[in-house]
């Protein structure tokens, strides 16, 4: 323990320099850690910096994606408006397709229906070719009777009014008018004027019309019906509703008036018009006449005009105008009257109240003597009352 004082100053001098030793290697150390902060801190403030620019690149670019979203949804809002427009117009076009294939369809059942109706038509036109025969017949006849099916067979059956007036029928194309006229069920109206109809044609016709309740006007004339063709006609008289039938210039003599007379001295009789100018008719056709009038009560115009009347059959009219108190118009017109005629008439037609209307144009041969007999009638019967001379 007291040892040598060398090896006490070594150990000192080791403990010493050990110190030393580990105070340089602290500092070392301590060096070390100030660079290596300072290492940190450089590092540290790069990577801010890096940081605040890739920060303030997102910001913009964030800036830039606001700008684009509104963009796009401003742009979403357009095509939302344009998808409604297109959802309206799609619903449109569905509309108008569904009206289209309805429209189809009624279009498919009209063409089935019309191909039936056609396949009826050519039947019919050979059950037509067979009943009247056409197949022997003359090439404009022919054309003719296939001219009168066309337009029948393009006319409505709820028609009132059916006119072929002055369409040269003649027989074969009345008797196919005839056939067709079942279908008309509202028909009022029939005009079949100046057509050269024979007693075939109107026979044929009185078999389709003499039921009929709803025909009202009957135009026959200008045909050839003649006095065999008057049985036909007063059948449609007594049978039909009708009230009007014009039978002027028909070949109608005395004994097709006896006929007609017939029909207006039945009850079953409504007519109130009948138009009998330009035939032959003469004093024995008046007298039938006057009897027919003194019991119709339906008949409120009669048309004798252009016949062949004269005095006595005027006179005999005037007669029948005594006892009938329904007839108002009476048409004479060119029936060869004179004087004696005209005064006969004059005195009838005095106590007659219900004529308001008579026509005596024409008649040239009257003289003076029965033209003031005239006046004086006209003068008598008021102011309603109408007389033409």
């Amino acid at each position: 323990e007291g040892g040598c004082p060398s090896i006490l100053g070594c150990w000192s001098s080791r403990r010493k320099f050990e110190s030393r030793i580990a105070g340089m290697r602290g500092s070392r150390a301590s060096s070390r850690m100030d660079d290596s902060q300072d290492e940190d801190d450089a590092v540290s403030e790069h990577t801010k910096g890096q940081l605040m620019k890739f920060l303030k690149a997102k910001e913009r670019d964030a800036k830039l994606l606001e700008i684009d979203l509104r963009a796009v949804k401003s742009q979403l809002k357009g095509c939302e408006g344009k998808c409604k427009s297109l959802e309206e117009s799609n619903h449109d076009l569905a509309q108008q397709i569904e009206a289209l294939e309805v429209r189809e369809e009624t279009r498919e059942a009209e063409m089935r229906f019309l191909q039936e109706q056609l396949a009826e038509a050519k039947l019919y036109i050979v059950k037509l070719t067979e009943t009247l025969d056409l197949k022997g017949a003359a090439d404009d006849i022919r054309i003719q009777a296939w001219d009168v099916f066309r337009d029948l067979y393009t006319m409505s059956s709820e028609s009132e009014s059916v006119v072929f007036s002055g369409k040269a029928l003649r027989d074969e194309g009345t008797m196919i008018v005839a056939d067709a006229i079942d279908v008309f069920t509202s028909l009022k109206t029939l005009k079949l004027s100046d057509n050269a109809i024979r007693r075939r044609g109107i026979e044929h016709l009185a078999k389709h019309l003499s039921s009929s309740t709803t025909l009202e006007h009957l135009d026959l004339q200008g045909n050839n019906v003649g006095d065999e063709g008057c049985a036909s006609v007063a059948a449609i008289m007594m049978g039909s509703s009708v009230s009007c039938v014009h039978l002027d210039a028909n070949q109608v003599t005395d004994a097709g008036v006896g006929v007609l007379c017939s029909a207006l001295s039945d009850e079953r009789c409504t007519l109130t018009a009948l138009h009998l100018g330009q035939n032959k008719i003469g004093e024995k056709g008046a007298r039938t006449l006057c009897a027919s009038l003194s019991q119709n009560t339906s008949l409120q115009f009669l048309s004798l005009a252009g016949n062949r009347l004269g005095d006595y059959g005027v006179t005999s009219l005037a007669h029948a105008l005594r006892l009938n108190n329904t007839l108002t118009e009476l048409n004479l017109c060119d029936n060869d009257v004179r004087q004696a005629g005209a005064a006969d008439l004059v005195s009838c037609l005095y106590g007659n109240t219900a004529l308001r209307t008579l026509r005596m144009n024409g008649n040239d041969k009257m003289e003076g003597e029965g033209k003031k007999a005239l006046t004086a009638l006209r003068n008598a019967n008021g102011a309603d009352f109408r007389l033409y001379f």
